[in-house]
C-alpha cells in the first residue's frame, strides 16, 4: 500500500539522520551523473501505474540537496560529474594525451579530476537553499525534510571547517559572491585557509569577498590564495584594505600572482604589508 511499517519507518529515520554526513563529509568522494540517458524514457520499462520522472538532475529536490551538500567543504576534485566525460573511449584517450611509457591510469585520473570537477556550484547558505521550484515524488512530505537535511549538514560541516579549497572550478564573480555570503554570514568561524586560485574571478568578485572577510568573521584566516585569476587594481586595493585593517591578523600567506594588477594595486598592497607584520609570503 506504499506505507512504511513501524520497523521500516525507524530504519528510514536512522538512515536519513546520516545522509548529510555521507555527502558532506570532506573525506568522501562524490560521483554524479547529471545527464539522463539519451532518449529517456524511450526504451525503458516501467511498472503499471508508474510515470517516469523526466525532471533534469538539478531540478530534482533530493538530487539538488545531495549535490549541494557535496559542494560544501570537499577539495575541488572530490565532487565529479561523470556526465562531463566524452562518450567515446577513443576521444577520451586522445584528449588525455597519454604518451608511451606513461601510466595511463594516473593520466586518466588526472583528466577525470580536471574535466569532471568543472561546473561545481559554490556552497549555499541555508537561507539561499530554495526548493520551491524543485521536483519531488511527494513534495508535501519531502520539502521540509530535505530542507532540514541540508541545514543540518551545512551547519555541522561549516562550523568546524578550517580549509575551503575551491581552485580550478571556472568560478567567476557570481560564484565568489556566494562564497562571500557564506563567509560574511559567520558560517565558517574556524576558517584558516581559503583557496580560490586558477579561476576566472575579477574585481567585482574579490571586492565582495574582501568585504565579507573584512567584517571580521574569519579571524583565524592564515592562507588566502587568489592567484591565476583576472583581478585588477580595484580588486587588489580591496584586498589591501582588508590586510591592513587588522581583520586578518593571523594571515601569513597571500597569493595574488598571475593576475592583472598594476602599479596602483601594487602600491596599496605594499602599504598593507607594513600594517600586517605577520604576512610572510605575497
Amino acid at each position: 500500500n506504499g506505507e512504511r511499517t513501524p520497523a521500516e519507518a525507524a530504519l528510514f529515520g536512522r538512515s536519513l539522520s546520516w545522509l548529510s554526513e555521507w555527502y558532506a563529509h570532506p573525506s568522501t568522494l562524490v560521483l554524479k551523473v547529471t545527464a539522463l540517458p539519451e532518449g529517456y524514457p524511450a526504451g525503458f520499462t516501467f511498472g503499471a501505474g508508474t510515470t517516469p520522472n523526466q525532471a533534469q538532475y538539478y531540478d530534482r529536490g533530493w538530487c539538488f540537496c545531495e549535490s549541494s551538500l557535496s559542494n560544501l567543504v570537499k577539495i575541488y576534485d572530490a565532487v565529479l560529474d561523470l556526465a562531463l566525460l566524452p562518450i567515446d573511449d577513443q576521444e577520451l584517450l586522445e584528449e588525455s594525451g597519454i604518451e608511451e611509457g606513461q601510466d595511463p591510469y594516473g593520466v586518466l585520473l588526472m583528466m577525470l579530476g580536471h574535466r569532471c570537477a568543472k561546473g561545481r556550484a559554490p556552497p549555499l547558505a541555508p537561507d539561499d537553499f530554495c526548493l520551491e521550484e524543485k521536483s519531488f515524488t511527494s513534495k508535501k512530505a519531502d520539502l521540509e525534510t530535505v530542507s532540514g537535511v541540508y541545514r543540518e549538514g551545512f551547519e555541522s560541516q561549516m562550523k568546524v571547517a578550517t580549509d575551503l579549497c575551491y581552485p580550478r572550478l571556472n568560478w567567476g564573480d557570481a560564484e565568489v559572491a556566494m562564497v562571500a555570503a557564506v563567509i560574511g554570514g559567520g558560517h565558517v568561524p574556524m576558517l584558516s585557509s581559503l583557496s580560490l586560485d586558477n579561476n576566472m574571478i575579477g574585481d567585482a568578485g574579490v571586492i565582495s569577498l574582501a568585504a565579507a572577510i573584512g567584517g571580521g568573521s574569519v579571524p583565524h584566516l592564515a592562507i588566502w590564495e587568489l592567484d591565476q585569476n583576472q583581478i585588477g587594481d580595484e580588486g587588489a586595493i580591496a584586498v589591501a584594505k582588508v590586510v591592513g585593517s587588522g581583520a586578518v591578523n593571523q594571515l601569513v600567506r597571500l597569493e595574488l600572482g598571475d593576475n592583472q594588477i598594476g602599479d596602483a594595486g601594487a602600491a596599496e598592497l605594499a602599504k598593507a604589508l607594513g600594517a600586517n607584520g605577520g604576512l610572510r609570503s605575497l
